[in-house]
């Protein structure tokens, strides 16, 4: 020990110079790092709200940008098709050298595959893409709606912690880029505080609603701070905060124009959300009107998806008030209106209809037609959320963090090649700076020797010092042997003495047996008198049995416990430890004397004379005080 110790010290030594001098080229690097920064301008791209952030403009080369439209437009009517185009225009684009146009390809390829269930190649598209993130220009418009697309696709699996650095990202681009607030920001906003609600984080989502108000109010026009309520009284009904979500409801229809066509499309939704509340509070009465103008609204604005949606919302009402004729003729025509519709409204309202259907034949009491509906619900339910989709949201998280790291050597090879660009572009700075790096490396080698002078010194000081030090332990080892020793030769003397008094006690069982055996030869009726022996010689003989089992256990107590006793009561006799050690031990009186060999009253008459030794009175149990030595 005294020999590796200083050996350690010194290898520390020299190992903390290597540090230094690490550190002394980290230090030049960072100064030629900030000497280079200097040449470097943002130059941020105005986008209006009106030119899409995927306009062939922000390409490097804009034909690519032009047929990354054309693609998505054909991938709509034939996803084959659309998806080999993508491919192609990855690999063009991969080759211009153009991570941007990499990225927002990438972006929609991973689409294409969710929504033809390849979800692992999609995944990995998307890691390729954020691979190449790095590469992109911070406040690139395509870098924007790049993150708004990853966090749209980990919504759509419900993977909402992972959604949100991006969407988050998304709104910092845009605000870094652009100083005054537009549409596109309050939806990007928006958006992140309806995630951070579906994430139950509740206080972020507050924030971001709040922050969509105030970006509302300096657009001037009314349909977006309407919006910006609207979600925020969302919010407050997801806590159950009914009555304020109520009157942000109701102040946001207030701001709507009712001759603008766009406000009074939005206005349905606001009428839903206030029936809704009105319904979730017992007051059908006051919710009935609203469902009603939504569903009266169609022959105005035909749509059939809101037409149906207001008219299944009017059954649930008629049912809490208790109209149910009304509520069951409703429903009648709202399921002949959805078998004449297009045919994509069915599977999408299906579920909302079964669900209407059982609630209204359970309030008409026909459970029978209510049971059949339920069938319906729960083979529908399993359908649209069978187990392999359940297995692939809960999962996913895992699953990308384990699929990006089979990038992470592709992000630093990309670095590394985009730091050499821009070395090889500032060679001359670096012959500027050469000068003072070479005088800054002599000033660091000269305090590095100085440094590891001062270090060996002290190593070879303490190297003194553990060789005194171990010399003191070896005399502590030393002396702690010898009373080792001691203790057990003092253990061995106890065996014997343990070993003396057993034989002893049997000797005098012998000579006992010897005088019994010698008086019944001289009595007239000797078997009498030797199945009386023979019966106590097997009650000795059980009662040793018993006592012998319990021989390890008096020797631990003599071992661990006389010593204590006999510093207490150093005039105690050695019947009289032994006497002490049973009794400590549970032993009754009758088993004492069966082990001593003695009558019982003859241990009364012992423990007597144990208490006066040990200046205990007659009230005192003496098995108790021997317990709490």
């Amino acid at each position: 020990m005294s020999m590796n110790m200083p050996q350690k010290s010194e290898g520390i030594a020299l190992q903390r110079s290597g540090d230094l001098q690490r550190a002394c080229i980290r230090l030049v690097l960072g100064l030629v790092i900030c000497l280079l920064s200097q040449n470097v301008s943002a130059h941020p791209i105005q986008v209006p709200d009106s030119v899409s952030l995927t306009d062939p403009r922000f390409f490097r080369r804009p034909e690519i940008g032009a047929r990354f439209l054309a693609s998505q437009q054909l991938c709509e009517a034939d996803p084959v098709e659309g998806l080999a185009q993508y491919q192609a225009l990855w690999k063009e684009s991969t080759q211009s050298a153009d991570p941007a146009a990499q990225g927002i390809i990438g972006t929609e390829i991973a689409a294409v595959l969710l929504r033809q269930g390849r979800v692992s190649e999609a995944f990995d598209w998307i890691n390729q893409v954020l691979a190449l993130d790095s590469l992109i220009d911070p406040l690139s418009p395509i870098r924007q709606r790049i993150h708004r697309n990853i966090a749209g696709t980990y919504t759509d699996f419900e993977a909402h912690n992972l959604a949100l650095p991006h969407y988050k990202l998304a709104l910092a681009i845009d605000e870094a880029r652009e100083q005054a607030p537009t549409p596109r920001r309050f939806r990007h906003c928006s958006a992140t505080a309806i995630c951070f609600q579906q994430a139950d984080r509740l206080d972020s989502a507050f924030h971001y609603y709040q922050r969509c108000i105030n970006i509302a109010t300096e657009l001037h026009e009314p349909i977006w701070e309407a919006s910006a309520r609207n979600n925020l009284g969302m919010a407050l009904l997801h806590v159950g905060n009914l009555d304020s979500a109520l009157r942000l409801y109701q102040t946001a229809l207030a701001m709507l124009d009712p001759t603008d066509q766009t406000d009074q499309g939005f206005a349905v939704s606001v009428r839903d959300n206030i029936g809704d509340g009105l319904l979730q509070s017992n007051r059908a009465l006051e919710a009935l009107p609203y469902f009603q103008v939504n569903f009266d609204d169609f022959d105005l604005r035909p749509n059939q998806g809101v037409h149906l949606q207001a008219g299944l919302r009017l059954v649930h009402t008629f049912v809490a008030m208790n109209r149910l004729s009304e509520a069951e003729q409703m429903l009648a025509t709202m399921k002949a209106f959805a078998a004449k519709s297009a045919p994509s409204i069915l599977p999408r309202y299906r579920l909302d209809l079964l669900e209407t259907s059982i609630l209204v034949a359970q309030n008409t009491h026909n459970w029978q037609v209510a049971s059949q509906f339920q069938q319906e619900l729960i083979q529908l339910r399993d359908s649209l959320q069978g187990k392999a989709f359940q297995t692939k949201v809960r999962t996913l998280e895992g699953m990308l963090i384990d699929k990006t790291t089979h990038f992470n050597t592709e992000i630093y090879l990309s670095r590394r090649v985009a730091s050499e660009a821009k070395a090889k572009a500032s060679f001359q700075i670096l012959l500027v700076a050469s000068a003072a790096i070479t005088a800054i490396l002599i000033l660091a080698i000269v305090l590095i020797n100085l440094r590891r002078r001062a270090i060996q010194e002290n190593a070879r000081h303490a190297q003194e010092s553990y060789a005194r030090a171990l010399a003191e332990l070896n005399l502590k080892n030393e002396r702690l042997q010898n009373a080792q020793l001691n203790q057990a030769l003092e253990m061995k003397r106890r065996d014997i003495t343990d070993y003396a008094l057993v034989y002893s006690q049997r000797r005098n069982a012998f000579e006992e047996i010897l005088d019994n055996l010698k008086q019944i030869r001289r009595q007239p009726n000797p078997e009498k008198a030797v199945q009386d022996l023979i019966m106590t010689l097997k009650g000795k003989i059980e009662g040793e049995g018993k006592l012998s089992l319990e021989a390890e256990q008096i020797e631990k107590v003599n071992h661990a416990f006389f010593d204590d006793l006999k510093q207490k009561f150093p005039g105690l006799s050695s019947s009289e430890l032994e006497l002490c050690g049973m009794l400590r031990l549970g032993h009754s009186s009758k088993d004492i004397a069966l082990r001593k060999n003695i009558a019982p009253a003859s241990v009364r008459i012992a423990k007597t004379r144990l208490k006066k030794k040990m200046g205990l009175g007659p009230e005192t149990d003496l098995r108790e005080f021997l317990n709490s030595i």
